[in-house]
């Protein structure tokens, strides 16, 4: 810009020290030289803002913006989390979640994570369930979470876990398609039952000495050994809280027994 200016005051001084003393060419020659100058700016100021840009958008963030520091990373959420002798959460590394919360809500489904917040999608029964992680260390989690109870509907909790040894619950198990045939003594004589494992979260269980009977379907989580379920009956829940049996296998990996018919309470 200088060697311009300079260019243009020993221009000017040409043509004031001429003989002509031609006014209008000072002008002629002033505008040209603006015009340069001009342009010249121009690219500076264009060159400047495209670097700035280009600095900006290499990582997608602002320049000296603090990255999050984000309670959930490197996979750290995974694993199972027990809270007491019942409870418990279960994060797999393929992205699956299991939980019991309460003796009524029993849960599954694939989860996604933003920030501190996990979302579980339960295709099943369709409703999501999240859980805000608020303090979480190599052996402790609390989280707030807020699910949807089958009988009261929407709640929402502050719970404490500590990480336990027990092995994820995942999108299959071991227990899919297999068949456990059960006779089940009752007050007036015994009842026939074949139970099978559907999907990784039914099971069909239906009479089979009898003409007709009721057929149930159960909604269950497998942490090993223990089976979690609900017991539906006609669309509707049978036992107003969540059941449990302990899975055994024979020396062929078969089911050699599940506990009683429907299971038993929690407490």
């Amino acid at each position: 810009m200088q060697a311009i200016r300079k260019q243009t005051e020993i221009k000017i001084n040409k043509i004031l020290n001429s003989d002509s003393n031609n006014v209008y060419m000072i002008t002629v020659t002033y505008i040209r030289i603006m015009k340069k100058v001009l342009l010249a700016a121009m690219i500076l100021l264009a060159g400047a803002s495209f670097t700035s840009c280009s600095s900006s958008d290499d990582d997608g963030t602002n320049p000296g913006a603090e990255k999050p520091n984000y309670k959930i990373h490197d996979n750290n959420i995974v694993g199972v989390w027990r809270g007491g002798n019942y409870y418990f959460v279960s994060f797999s590394s393929d992205k699956h979640n299991a939980s019991l919360i309460s003796n009524k809500f029993l849960d599954e489904g694939d989860y996604s994570i933003k920030g501190d917040t996990i979302t579980v999608s339960n295709k099943y029964f369709g409703n999501e369930t999240k859980y805000v992680v608020n303090s979480l260390s190599s052996n402790k989690l609390s989280m707030t979470i807020t699910y949807n109870d089958r009988w009261e509907g929407k709640k929402t909790e502050t719970m404490s876990f500590t990480k336990s040894e027990d092995e994820p619950c995942t999108k299959t198990n071991d227990l899919v398609g297999k068949s456990y045939y059960a006779q089940y003594s009752v007050s007036h004589g015994s009842q026939h039952w074949n139970k099978t494992f559907l999907t990784y979260n039914t099971i069909s269980c239906t009479r089979s000495d009898a003409d007709s009977s009721t057929p149930s379907t159960f909604y269950y989580v497998y942490m090993k050994p223990m089976l979690y379920f609900y017991v539906i009956r006609s669309n509707e829940f049978y036992y107003d809280t969540v059941r449990c049996g302990k899975v055994e296998f024979n020396s062929n990996n078969q089911i050699d027994g599940m506990g009683s018919l429907y299971g038993d309470k929690l407490y």
